[in-house]
C-alpha cells in the first residue's frame, strides 16, 4: 500500500509542478534522462548482479520477444477487417509490441508485490525489451516507415545505452561480492527510479484531442493492456508456469504495462505516426495502473 501511494504522490506532483514551470518539455526530457543514466543503470547494478541465474530465467527473457511476434500476427489479422496504412500498421506493431516494463514496470511491480527479492527478475524482462526494440524493434520501424534499415546504426545504439552498460558489467562483476559502500550507493540511486518516473509520467499525462486516432488508438491498446496479458496468463496456466509463484506474476505484470516512452522516440524518429504513438503512451501508462493490478491478483 505504501508503494502505491508513493506513485499517486508522484504523479500529482509531476501534474502539479508543470503548472509552475514554463518549459514542460524540458523537465520531463531532465528526469528521463537522470532515471535513464543514473537511476536505472543503478538498480540494474545492484539487482542483477545479486539475483541467481537459473532456468526460471529462460521464459522472462523470451517472453517479450513471444510477445511481439504475437503483436505482429494480431495487428495483421486485424488489418483484414480494418483498413490501415503501412505507416500506422507499422506503429501499431512497435507500440503494442513493446512494454514500459522500467519507467512504469519496476516502481509498480515494487508497490504492488512489496518485495525486492525478485526485482532481477522484472529487470531480465526490461533489458530483453530493450533489447528487443533496438533490434526487431528498430528493424520494423525501418521498414514499415520507407527507411534504409541499418542494422549497425541500431546495434551501435544499444550498446550505447547506459542501462545495457550496465547489465553488462552486472554479469562481468558477478564473481564479486561489492563493498558494503558501493552496495548502499546503489541501493540509493536505484531508489529515485520510482519518485523520478512517476513524476515524469505525471508531468506528461494529458488529454488526447485528435479524435480520429480513436479507432487505432483502441485497437493498439486493446493488443497492448489485455490480449497480451492474457496470452500470458493462458501460457502460464496451461503450457508453462516456474514453480515460483513471484516469477510467474512478474512477467505476467510486465506483459500488461503500458507502450514504453522509448519506442515513441524511436516511431518518431524513423517516420511513423508520431501522434498515435504519443498518445497510446499518454493514455496507456494511466489505464495500466488498473489493468495491471487485475491480472496481478487473477495469479496471486
Amino acid at each position: 500500500m505504501n508503494g502505491i501511494i508513493l506513485i499517486l504522490t508522484c504523479l500529482i506532483i509531476g501534474k502539479l509542478v508543470t503548472r509552475t514551470i514554463s518549459c514542460k518539455s524540458e523537465f520531463i526530457y531532465s528526469l528521463n534522462r537522470v532515471a535513464i543514466t543514473v537511476a536505472l543503470p543503478a538498480l540494474i547494478l545492484d539487482k542483477v548482479h545479486s539475483q541467481s541465474f537459473s532456468l526460471d530465467a529462460l521464459f522472462p527473457l523470451l517472453s517479450p520477444w513471444i510477445l511481439f511476434l504475437v503483436t505482429i500476427v494480431l495487428v495483421y489479422l486485424i488489418k483484414i477487417f480494418v483498413p490501415m496504412s503501412r505507416i500506422t500498421t507499422g506503429t501499431l506493431i512497435l507500440l503494442a509490441g513493446t512494454a514500459n516494463t522500467s519507467f512504469v514496470g519496476v516502481p509498480l511491480i515494487q508497490a504492488m508485490m512489496g518485495t525486492e527479492e525478485y526485482l532481477g527478475i522484472a529487470l531480465w524482462v526490461d533489458q530483453s525489451n530493450f533489447i528487443l526494440l533496438f533490434t526487431l524493434g528498430a528493424f520494423i520501424a525501418d521498414y514499415y516507415s520507407g527507411e534504409k534499415i541499418s542494422i549497425r546504426k541500431n546495434l551501435h545504439a544499444l550498446i550505447k545505452y547506459p542501462p545495457i552498460i550496465a547489465l553488462f558489467f552486472a554479469f562481468l562483476l558477478k564473481p564479486f561480492i561489492y563493498p558494503s559502500f558501493i552496495t548502499f550507493t546503489l541501493e540509493s540511486l536505484g531508489s529515485l527510479i520510482t519518485p523520478l518516473t512517476m513524476i515524469s509520467v505525471g508531468a506528461n499525462l494529458t488529454i488526447p484531442r485528435n479524435r480520429k486516432l480513436i479507432g487505432y488508438l483502441t485497437i493498439g491498446l486493446t493488443i497492448k493492456l489485455i490480449i497480451l496479458p492474457l496470452f500470458i496468463l493462458a501460457t502460464l496456466l496451461f503450457i508453462y508456469a516456474s514453480s515460483n509463484i513471484y516469477i510467474n506474476q512478474i512477467v505476467l505484470m510486465q506483459a500488461g504495462m503500458a507502450p514504453m516512452v522509448i519506442a515513441v522516440i524511436i516511431a518518431l524518429e524513423r517516420g511513423l505516426d508520431g501522434e498515435l504513438a504519443s498518445i497510446m503512451t499518454a493514455i496507456g501508462i494511466p489505464i495500466s495502473f488498473l489493468t495491471v493490478p487485475l491480472f496481478y491478483y487473477l495469479i496471486i
